[in-house]
Order: C-alpha cells, then sequence, then structure tokens
C-alpha cells in the first residue's frame, strides 16, 4: 500500500505535467504535411476519410480552423487509450503495474509528439487498446457485452488508418525499430529488457495467458507493422500502450517485487544513458538557433539541475522512476517552447497564411503564383487559395492577396506599382529534420523567401 500510494502521487504529478507541456505545444504551427494530409482527404471518397480527420472537421466546425480545433481530437483519443490502458493493465497484472504503465505511456516521447498533430494511428492506437482490454474482460468474465464491445473497437481500428494516396511503398522491415527508438524515449532501455525478460523467462509456461496478452499483443503488432509495405513512421504510436504495459510490468519486477532484487547496474546505466541524451539536447538547444535560444537555454538549465539534482543529492526513494519523468517533461517543454516554434518559422504559408486572416484577408480571394503549393497557407488563412491563375491575370485583379516567391517582387511591382508588400516569411520545405538546414551557416542555401502581396 506504501508502494501504490507513492505511485499513485508521481503518476498524478506526471500526468499534469505533461499536460501542460502538450498545452504548450498547442501554440505551435501545425506542420505542413500534416495538415496536406489532412486537406486531401478531405476531398476522398467518403468511405476512405479516416476517422480522426472526421472529427477534426467537426472540430473545427465548433471551434474554428485553429490550433485547438485541429488538435482536439488526438487529445480525446490520447485520454481515451489512458483510460482503456489503465483498466486492461489493472485487469491483467495489479495497480501498482498499472499506475507505472500509465505514467510511462503519458511520458513517452510518441505521445507528446502526437498531440502536436492530427493523425489516423493515433484513433487507430486508441480503438486498437479498447479491443484488448474488452476482449481480454470476455476472456476473463465471459459476458457478452464485453465481446460485443470488444469486435466493435476492433472494427473501427481497422477502418481508423488508411492507405492515403500519398503513401508510397518505402518498404523497410527494420523501419518499426528504428521508430521505437525515438518513440520510447525515455524508456525504451526498459520495453527492450521487459521482451527479452519475456522470452527468456523459464516461468513464462506457468505464468496465467491473461498476464502475457499484453507481449504477444505488442509482438503480433510489431510483426505486422513492420511487414506493411505501405508504412508511416507515426505507425510506432500504435506500439505505444501494449509497450508500456510490458515496460512497466518489467521495472515493476525488477524495481519492486519482493521475489527479486533491485539491479543497480540497470538503474546506472539507465542513467548513463538519460546523461548521454541530456547531452544531445544540449546540442538541439546551442547549435540550430543561437540568435534565440535564451529561454530554451533556461528551460534546460532548469532540467539538467532538476535531474542532476534528483540523482546525485537527493534521498526520495523511486529515483528511477521520477527521474524518467522529469526527463521526458523537462526535455519536451524545451522542444515545444524553443525547438519546434524556431523550426516553424521557416514555415511561411502557415505565417503569411495567419497574417492574411488577421489583416481582412478573408475579404479577400487569395492566389497563389509560382510557390511551392501550401496546405498550412489555406488553413489558417481561413479561404481556398487558387492557384490556376496566369501572370496576367493576377495583375488585373483588384481586392486580392498573392502569396508569392520575393523573386517576383519586381515583376509584380513593375505591373502593378500600387501594391502592398504586407508580409515576408522564410520557408523551407521539409518532412524530415535536415542537418544542413539545422546548421546556421548552411541554412540560408536551404531557405527561400515567400512574401504576401495585396492588390
Amino acid at each position: 500500500m506504501v508502494l501504490q500510494a507513492h505511485l499513485k502521487k508521481i503518476t498524478t504529478w506526471g500526468l499534469v505535467a505533461s499536460l501542460v507541456v502538450i498545452f504548450l505545444g498547442w501554440s505551435i504551427d501545425i506542420p505542413e504535411h500534416d495538415i496536406a494530409e489532412y486537406m486531401q482527404s478531405k476531398g476522398l471518397f467518403k468511405p476512405s476519410v479516416p476517422i480522426i480527420y472526421r472529427l477534426v472537421d467537426f472540430s473545427t466546425l465548433l471551434f474554428g480552423k485553429n490550433n485547438f480545433g485541429y488538435r482536439l481530437p488526438s487529445f480525446f483519443f490520447t485520454l481515451v487509450t489512458l483510460h482503456t490502458l489503465y483498466r486492461f493493465a489493472l485487469l491483467s497484472f495489479n495497480r501498482d503495474v498499472a499506475l507505472l504503465t500509465i505514467l510511462i505511456f503519458a511520458t513517452l516521447q510518441a505521445t507528446f509528439l502526437i498531440n502536436l498533430t492530427a493523425l489516423p494511428e493515433t484513433s487507430l492506437m486508441a480503438f486498437y487498446s479498447a479491443a484488448i482490454w474488452q476482449l481480454t474482460k470476455y476472456y476473463k468474465e465471459r459476458r457478452v457485452v464485453n465481446l460485443t464491445e470488444g469486435i466493435a473497437a476492433a472494427l473501427l481500428a481497422a477502418v481508423s488508418r488508411n492507405t492515403l494516396p500519398e503513401m508510397a511503398a518505402d518498404y523497410n522491415p527494420f523501419h518499426m525499430i528504428t521508430d521505437l527508438g525515438w518513440g520510447f524515449f525515455p524508456w525504451g532501455l526498459f520495453l527492450l529488457l521487459g521482451v527479452i525478460d519475456k522470452v527468456r523467462d523459464p516461468r513464462s509456461g506457468t505464468v496465467p495467458f491473461i498476464a502475457q496478452i499484453s507481449f504477444y499483443a505488442f509482438l503480433f503488432t510489431l510483426l505486422l507493422l513492420s511487414l506493411n509495405p505501405y508504412y508511416s513512421h507515426f505507425d510506432v504510436v500504435i506500439l505505444c500502450p501494449m509497450g508500456a504495459l510490458v515496460a512497466g510490468e518489467y521495472i515493476y519486477k525488477k524495481f519492486y517485487s519482493v521475489k527479486d532484487a533491485k539491479p543497480e547496474w540497470l538503474y546506472k546505466v539507465s542513467i548513463a544513458l538519460w546523461f548521454i541524451l541530456i547531452g544531445l539536447l544540449f546540442a538541439i538547444v546551442w547549435f540550430p538557433f543561437p540568435e534565440a535560444n535564451y529561454y530554451g537555454m533556461i528551460h534546460f538549465m532548469a532540467l539538467l539541475s532538476a535531474f542532476t539534482w534528483l540523482i546525485f543529492f537527493s534521498s526520495i526513494g523511486n529515483k528511477l522512476i521520477i527521474a524518467g519523468t522529469v526527463l521526458s517533461v523537462g526535455t519536451n517543454l524545451v522542444l515545444n517552447t524553443y525547438f519546434f516554434p524556431n523550426l516553424l518559422n521557416y514555415q511561411a504559408g502557415s505565417k503569411l497564411g495567419r497574417i492574411a486572416a488577421d489583416n481582412g484577408g478573408i475579404d479577400y480571394k487569395l492566389h497563389s503564383f509560382k510557390a511551392e503549393p501550401s496546405s498550412s497557407l489555406a488553413f489558417y488563412a481561413g479561404v481556398p487559395v487558387i492557384y490556376d491563375m496566369s501572370f496576367k491575370q493576377l495583375v488585373s485583379q483588384k481586392n486580392c492577396w498573392i502569396y508569392t516567391s520575393h523573386e517576383m517582387l519586381d515583376e509584380f511591382k513593375a505591373a502593378r506599382p500600387d501594391l502592398q508588400v504586407i508580409a515576408s516569411n522564410p520557408n523551407f520545405q521539409f518532412e524530415k529534420l535536415n542537418l544542413h538546414f539545422l546548421d546556421p551557416a548552411s541554412r540560408p542555401k536551404m531557405t527561400s523567401s515567400k512574401i504576401l502581396i495585396k492588390l
């Protein structure tokens, strides 16, 4: 009971801190690629639209086309997953393991990232977890209502993620393994050791089947996703609930079970790896955006100080769990308040689209000319973007806004001396982090400049 009371406090504060950091991240612009997938799905035949995009439509209808309306469905599915995961862990093990599991899930890197956008994989994760919970409950209690709800959740999971047109068959069975590395930060080591322990445990034959379901579900899903030729890097989130339970069970067994001694080596290795990761975080704070890293450094130093005090000078118990939680929450505080905002400052579509909306752009037609298509421009401006006009047709327009490359400014001025340059913004088209872009010296060569003009 003492352990349970401590875990309850740690889990409560961990969940609250995670929610605060998630909400802070909602001020960040939505990435261009994610909005493009959502906007493209709106033109698909209705049955093939992912469930989460239907909810985004409804949410943005209620709250407007903004960050809150777009991200609310992901947050809803995260809460659903937390609830179903807790109930399933409670059904399969005990309250201590259940508390550890939801704390691990809430502080996974993948959990923070899915709440910065809206992904079909997020709804699949929630329905898949609900299906496993209800079907396990049916296996234990033999109630038809649980079987019905489990089948319904499984059917919803099956239609949650559809193969979108832009998903090319880029098959690599090792993608999922590498994605587990970042997706399960900072608890990945315990997931790996938990899987190995399950495979090697000589007592596995005597353990009740209900206590093995999470492990089998994790392995089966990992195998299935690894063999899927239509792969998304965020497929890893589907593994998060069952993986969190495998890791939580392992931590409980090694550090809290009365039958096993606490492995000092595992604690030391974990702390050493986490300090290495803190060093990598320092590189992220110091090098890419040195001109704007003041607040990033403040948050980083607060994280480093709290983590160091906790490990070397504090006498409180449960150091491993608290240290992992502090590291995860602190890291994502730095990312959500410093790194991602600076990164998305180079997303011209969202920046200029918001400026157009704030300056009355919704009362005019919005055109794009000789610039890369930008879904974020349309989303944040709140109006459709017209792409098919010629230069001659554009300069004859009145009361319109034009999103174009800075190189076109002189040509537009020559044809329309009365134009107004509303704003300009650097732009970089990226789906993955590019090391040349992150290098301040080479960044100017990687970016272009976009402007918003008014005729």
